[in-house]
């Protein structure tokens, strides 16, 4: 097969050929985009909790540099508390929630602040309800088992259980597959086309043979 230059006019005259064809599979991917981002897509949720966790009940009070240093690596090893499963097991018991502590701690995410002992907690998930459970139920048992492995912490929840929806940003994912669609199917047009050997119009012919073309033969319609 010869090769066949490709320029602008050709380009610009396969997409309005197959106009029929890109306009129907690019109305096809936005659909499916729209089902998607309506029945497949749902909002999550997230909780989140601030724990308080020092040598004293003074939460705004000053700390030295070296308590400072010590309170950051003992709310390391906090996180590393709850993250066992036995600790996660017993937050789900009390919760009553017919989850697994693998599924459990998926979900949880823990921040804390520079310069203050202040431990922050997160979950996420589908079912608000589960979601301000756990959280709920670990601010609470984060207390006991805190202080049974070092008697002399206390710790407070300083602002408590706040639930926040996230919804999926549904137009953005329709406008995605609108644009998906519509570059797919006009690279199809364009590959058809290159494929296609048809002779349709007179610059075909020019192209494959030496002697002028003298007239053209109009295709009558009925």
């Amino acid at each position: 097969m010869e090769e066949r230059s490709v320029n602008i006019k050709e380009v610009i005259y396969s997409v309005k050929k197959k106009s029929k064809m890109i306009m129907i599979f690019t109305l096809l991917c936005t659909l499916l985009a729209t089902a998607i981002a309506t029945f497949m897509l749902k909002p999550t949720y997230e909780a989140k909790v601030k724990i308080f966790a020092g040598s004293n009940d003074t939460e705004s009070g000053e700390y030295r540099l070296s308590e400072v240093s010590n309170y950051k690596d003992l709310i390391g090893f906090y996180t590393e508390i709850i993250k066992t499963e036995d600790f996660m097991q017993t937050v789900i018991t009390r919760a009553q929630l017919n989850l697994s502590p693998a599924q459990v701690l998926n979900g949880l995410s823990f921040t804390t602040v520079d310069n203050a002992p202040v431990l922050t907690i997160k979950y996420t998930g589908s079912n608000r309800e589960n979601v301000e459970k756990i959280v709920s139920t670990l601010s609470q048992e984060f207390e006991s088992g805190v202080k049974a492995i070092i008697p002399d912490t206390y710790t407070k929840v300083i602002d408590s259980v706040k639930v926040t929806e996230r919804v999926p940003a549904k137009a953005k994912i329709v406008i995605v597959g609108f644009f998906v669609g519509l570059f797919l199917a006009i690279g199809f047009a364009l590959i058809l086309d290159y494929l296609d050997d048809t002779i349709t119009r007179r610059e075909d012919l020019e192209k494959i043979i030496t002697s002028p073309v003298l007239c053209e033969l109009p295709v009558e319609q009925s």
